[in-house]
């Protein structure tokens, strides 16, 4: 299971928290797994400034927009790559079909669904940027909707090359 670690540098904290925290080391340099910082008594009653809240709470959501996007160029650029498959099968279904037919007709059809890959993948990015985390989950459906089109579109057009 792949984790993600926030560090943060450059950050001094208080005198206190700092005698606290050479109080879980160890006398090489490592943290003791068998105390916890919360069971200190230096570290008891200190709360953050009012600025630090602010800071820390801007931080959290610079945090999970972050993550929100890396989640939609991830499946963005997944459901690309997989896209490409039923982009090409359909072409090539079009052009059995077609085969006597204009060519810059053949073309136009092939394009349509690239087209409607491409507006699924930017509308449901869009979505993701845009909303909360909790509601990017449509956006990233909205992705996988596209793909899932152009599947049906492949069945159609090879279920109608099966039957002549």
């Amino acid at each position: 299971v792949f984790m993600f670690r926030h560090v943060v540098r450059g950050l001094i904290p208080p005198q206190a928290v700092q005698n606290a925290a050479n109080k879980l080391r160890s006398p090489g340099g490592a943290l003791k797994p068998d105390k916890l910082a919360w069971e200190l008594p230096e570290l008891s009653g200190l709360q953050p400034s009012t600025p630090l809240s602010v800071l820390q709470i801007m931080l959290q959501r610079e945090i999970l927009k972050t993550l929100v996007e890396i989640k939609s160029e991830i499946h963005s650029r997944l459901v690309f790559g997989i896209g490409c498959v039923p982009m090409i099968l359909i072409g090539i279904g079009l052009g059995i079909i077609k085969k006597g037919g204009h060519l810059l007709t053949a073309f136009g059809a092939s394009c349509v669904p690239a087209a409607v890959l491409i507006v699924c993948l930017m509308s449901g990015k869009q979505m993701t940027k845009n909303l909360s985390a909790a509601d990017a989950l449509s956006g990233v459906a909205i992705m996988w909707s596209g793909l899932g089109f152009l599947s049906l579109v492949v069945f159609a057009i090879y279920g109608r090359l099966m039957r002549n």
